[in-house]
């Protein structure tokens, strides 16, 4: 027994060889299994495994996204080439998303999302623009295999898409354009108050009626009798808080830089903002907040308290509308 007990306690070298191949040799083979298989997940994610990638584009005359299946080599970078077929629409009356003041994102991937990090520049899309560009980005992303959902980053702010939530949610995908009617306040001609236009936009994003009141009311024509304080320079974003009822207008540098008039004609040129915005929205939204190039500004051009939260006020309408066109 004792002889036994030495013999497999110092085994000859070709026993011991045996022994350790018997444990050593199963971790290799999963090891190796396991290589393989997450590099075929790569390969899935960052290689072709077919011939063309689905691209969407934007049809200006339906008022849709459309995919197009555009072919591809063995040989690139899929997120990179994605991007750029984006740039780069193929024809029959298919224009691309892709702003031309929009840099291609930096990525990253984790399983099955790919992360995008944008510049400032980012920010100063319309909305119309931007839900255009992140749907179209977000379909294209999510077409090919094991990418599940696309995560936006700008600065601090951060928005995570799928294909789901682009078709399922009206609001982030602009999907059709329709003519939106709006009601627009403009100061009158005089400085007594507001006066009352009614306007068709064409082309438009019913979804986003507060914001393309606000780009027409900048924009004009003026109706007849009326004038406009706010500068045509100005660009302009909103961000609604549906739950406070509240809507933020964050309004470009030139807003304040190029405002010419007194405090009377500024608090007309607020209140303007105001009930248009307040008119048109679909939501329900009692007030509105005002930033200046993202800041909050305590007064602006002699309107004290500049940074609560304004409400409709129809005391300041000077009793006639301009006609509908």
């Amino acid at each position: 027994m004792v002889d036994k007990i030495r013999n497999f306690i110092a085994p000859p070298l070709r026993r011991r060889i045996i022994i350790v191949a018997a444990v050593v040799l199963p971790l290799i083979c999963v090891g190796i299994i396991l290589t393989f298989a997450l590099r075929g997940r790569m390969q899935d994610i960052f290689t072709p495994t077919q011939q063309t990638m689905r691209v969407y584009f934007f049809n200006p005359q339906a008022g849709e996204l459309q995919a197009e299946n555009i072919p591809i080599t063995q040989d690139f970078n899929w997120v990179l080439t994605a991007f750029e077929n984006m740039q780069h629409p193929p024809g029959r009356n298919l224009s691309s998303t892709w702003p031309e003041t929009i840099l291609p994102p930096v990525y990253a991937h984790h399983q099955q999302t790919v992360f995008l990090t944008f510049d400032d520049a980012y920010l100063q899309l319309s909305a119309f623009d931007e839900a255009l560009f992140r749907s179209a980005l977000t379909l294209t992303l999510t077409a090919w295999p094991y990418i599940d959902e696309v995560i936006f980053r700008i600065g601090d702010n951060y928005r995570g898409e799928s294909n789901a939530t682009v078709f399922n949610a009206p609001m982030l995908s602009p999907a059709r354009l329709a003519n939106v009617s709006v009601v627009l306040y403009f100061v009158c001609e005089n400085g007594d108050g507001l006066i009352r236009d009614y306007a068709i936009v064409r082309d438009a994003n019913p979804r986003e009626t507060e914001l393309v009141a606000l780009e027409r009311l900048i924009a004009g024509p003026v109706p007849e009798g009326a004038t406009s304080l706010l500068p045509a320079e100005t660009r302009v974003r909103i961000l609604r808080d549906v739950e406070t009822r509240s809507i933020y207008v964050n309004l470009s540098g030139e807003f304040a830089a190029r405002f010419s008039g007194g405090s009377a004609q500024a608090q007309f040129a607020v209140q303007s903002i105001v009930n248009t915005v307040l008119s048109n929205s679909v939501w329900d939204i009692r007030q509105v907040f005002f930033l200046i190039d993202s800041a909050r500004e305590s007064q602006f051009h002699g309107v004290q308290d500049f940074d609560r939260g304004f409400e409709y006020d129809e005391s300041v309408m000077v009793g006639f509308v301009v006609e509908e066109e």
